[in-house]
């Protein structure tokens, strides 16, 4: 390579290659997201809560155990030409998102509205919801849970190998949201409209 090309390759990487530190129109620095985790397909014990959160933690099964009263939510949908159902144990999903505390502009109008949920499993699959379908005062009536338990003939039994938490969606027909494994939680605004 000639010294003129390996120059021009260099300008080239320093111009197309994003700066270390995202900024917003106001060049106010913006948060990066979380690095990437390996998509191992093994089952969970552990899930994040990050983004758009007061405060970022992780849970297992023993913290989720602690929320209290537990929620419990009959499902059933169709998965291809059979239907699966249960009752499964565990924390709404909302309820969760409150105790790590949801960021709020309280200069932007109703921007919990313009935020959504992306749940991941350890195998990469993932869930997207919108904050208005967990927000009670909104619509959330189908209570979308992270389950930790099925209750089967009266006792309640661990998840096995759909990980210690999975995603349970009541209002769904089918299960095309069903994130078993959870790995991964994350709370992620839509960006501003520019005028």
């Amino acid at each position: 390579m000639s010294t003129g090309a390996s120059g021009l390759l260099i300008f080239f990487l320093l111009v197309t290659t994003p700066p270390a530190i995202a900024h917003d129109d106001h060049h106010n620095p913006v948060p990066l997201p979380p690095p990437a985790f390996t998509c191992n397909a093994g089952v969970s014990n552990s899930f994040d809560v990050t983004g758009g959160v007061v405060n970022p933690q992780s849970f297992n099964l023993k913290a989720l155990q602690a929320f209290r009263p537990p929620a419990t939510v009959w499902d059933y949908f169709v998965t291809g030409k059979s239907a699966n159902q249960g009752e499964f144990l565990g924390i709404l999903l909302w309820d969760l998102l409150n105790y790590v505390g949801i960021h709020v502009n309280p200069a932007a109008k109703n921007d919990l509205d313009r935020k959504y949920v992306v749940v991941t499993g350890t195998d990469c699959y993932q869930a997207v919801f919108a904050m208005g379908e967990l927000d009670p005062a909104i619509a959330g009536t189908n209570q979308i849970t992270i389950a930790y338990a099925q209750w089967v003939k009266g006792k309640s039994i661990p998840l096995g190998s759909t990980g210690f938490a999975r995603i349970i969606v009541p209002g769904d027909k089918k299960g095309a949201r069903l994130v078993s494994n959870v790995a991964h939680i994350q709370v992620i605004s839509v960006p501003a409209p520019t005028s």
